[in-house]
C-alpha cells in the first residue's frame, strides 16, 4: 500500500496540461479543449490496450508525448489530427493547418 502511494507520490508527469492553438489556412486560430496529462494516459493505455493487448508504461508515454511534440512542429506529416473543441471531438485535415503551436494563458 505505501509503495503504490510513494509511486504515485512522486511519479513524473511530462506535462500538466497541454492546449494547442491550431492556424489554419483562411487566418483563423482555432483554441482546443486542454488535456491534462491523466486523459492522455488513460488514451495511450487504450491505444496501447487495443494494439498490443498489454498495459502501457512510463516508455509508451514518453514515445507518445514525442510523437505529438513531433507532429505539432511538422503537422503535414499527419493525415488529419482528432481534436476535442467546447467538449466535442473533432478530425481537422493537417491539409487546413498552417501552424500548431501551444497555448499560454496570458
Amino acid at each position: 500500500m505505501f509503495k503504490s502511494f510513494f509511486n504515485n507520490l512522486f511519479e513524473k508527469k511530462l506535462f500538466k496540461e497541454i492546449t494547442l492553438e491550431l492556424h489554419m489556412i483562411d487566418g483563423s486560430v482555432v483554441i482546443t479543449d486542454p488535456i491534462k496529462y491523466k486523459k492522455f494516459k488513460e488514451l495511450i493505455n487504450r491505444r496501447v490496450n487495443g494494439e498490443e493487448m498489454r498495459i502501457a508504461n512510463e516508455n509508451d508515454y514518453k514515445e507518445a508525448y514525442e510523437d505529438l511534440q513531433y507532429k505539432i512542429k511538422t503537422p503535414c506529416d499527419a493525415d488529419f489530427f482528432s481534436v476535442s473543441i467546447r467538449g466535442k471531438t473533432q478530425e481537422i485535415s493537417s491539409k487546413n493547418i498552417v501552424k500548431i503551436i501551444q497555448h499560454k494563458k496570458g
